[in-house]
């Protein structure tokens, strides 16, 4: 392609500004949709991974089932029933939570309180700051100590060392062995807006014996053993309490790895959703570009004869009308793609805790489709004006 070629295409998209302007416009559309929906796709995905990221694909939880059918009897004790029958099972804590007034230096506030066990931060892959996590003794003996998050250490001593000092939860008075590091946030709940403590103390002393256990978490040795392990765990639970075959059991077990395949299930499937309607819109547009290229072959008859008369070869021809209507699609889709990635931009920018992912593929993908349409909608227009009588177009 020469750029006399190209400039022939230029002059011609010029003289026809309005049909170019009504098919660019669709490929614009289409173009920052594309990349726009890539960009949510990949927000959502790392949203995900980052809202999850304390736990990994071996995680395994167990919680009171949720049904009417069955009055759940899962308890914290379950815990130490379960480990030794397994044989999938590297380790295991209890998550027990509820809220609780925290005092400190005269202040008051409520805040969610974890009852859990020493293998806490192993099993949910947690680190403490400052200090040390309360141990297997301390949990054993229902020992008055505590490991807060960072945000309730600023909250009551605005610094983050405060290991030794004294808190009070409910009516009673703990003593602060470590600070925990920086944990994510999970469905509107922050880790380090909570308090933890022995699960044996938060009954002993806060919720009493009827308090109720929110999970019990297990760890799988191996991806591979996951699904084994899950089985596992619940056999063992159902002989544990009683429930015979054909009852319904009184907990559900959660595969970490389910959840999150299941999550990126929907994800998918709804950017495939968008990404089709957007495919739909350049389809559309690409019409709309064979519209104009047959228009343009009607009004520029004369102009052909001339130009076949002074020696233009049939492939010269083609390639003209090529040359516009892959410059008409192009020119459409480098806008879209640009007004894309201004508004992710400018998203970001306001939305700090959801972050868009802009990527390559997003890109490429609607710049190589929108092309292969330019010359799929193009190419028979361009053949049929090449074709055309250079005496007859000429009368």
């Amino acid at each position: 392609m020469n750029l006399s070629i190209l400039l022939l295409a230029f002059k011609s998209l010029r003289s026809n500004k309005l049909r170019s302007v009504l098919s660019v416009l669709g490929i614009v559309i289409g173009t920052f949709t594309i990349v726009f929906v890539n960009a949510i796709s990949g927000g959502v995905d790392s949203f995900i991974k980052d809202q999850l990221s304390f736990l990994n694909a071996t995680s395994i939880f167990v919680e009171p089932s949720s049904t009417s059918f069955a009055s759940s009897r899962l308890k914290e004790e379950d815990l130490d029933k379960v480990v030794p029958k397994t044989k999938y099972i590297s380790g295991a804590t209890v998550l027990s939570m509820g809220r609780a007034n925290v005092s400190a230096e005269g202040e008051t506030e409520a805040y969610m309180l974890v009852g859990t066990t020493e293998t806490f931060l192993g099993v949910m892959n947690f680190s403490v700051a400052l200090g040390r996590y309360f141990n297997k003794s301390e949990t054993n003996a229902a020992d008055k100590v505590v490991v807060v998050g960072k945000d309730i250490a600023k909250k009551f001593f605005d610094r983050e060392d405060v290991v030794g000092e004294s808190i009070t939860i409910g009516k009673k008075k703990f003593r602060i062995v470590g600070v925990l590091g920086d944990a994510p946030s999970l469905s509107g709940m922050s880790f380090n807006e909570m308090v933890y403590i022995p699960y044996t103390t938060s009954k002993r002393f806060i919720v009493g014996s009827a308090g109720n256990t929110l999970a019990l978490v297990f760890l799988a040795r191996d991806a591979e053993s996951v699904t084994l392990a899950a089985e596992e765990i619940r056999t063992i639970l159902r002989d544990l309490h009683d429930i015979r075959e054909g009852e319904v059991d009184d907990f559900n077990v959660f595969e970490q790895k389910a959840m999150v395949n299941a999550i990126n299930l929907i994800t998918q499937a709804l950017t495939f959703l968008l990404i089709g309607i957007a495919v739909l819109i350049l389809i559309v547009s690409g019409v709309g570009i064979m519209n104009i290229m047959y228009a343009s072959v009607a009004e520029r008859t004369q102009d052909i004869g001339v130009m076949r008369a002074v020696g233009a070869r049939q492939r010269d021809i083609i390639m003209q009308f090529l040359a516009e209507s892959v410059i008409l699609a192009l020119f459409g889709a480098l806008v879209g793609i640009g007004l894309s990635e201004a508004f992710i931009v400018l998203i970001n920018h306001f939305s700090p805790s959801f972050q868009l992912v802009r990527g390559n593929f997003g890109d490429i993908f609607a710049l190589g489709f929108t092309g292969t349409l330019a010359v799929f909608f193009g190419i028979y227009p361009a053949i049929q004006a090449s074709r055309l009588d250079p005496v007859e177009a000429l009368k």
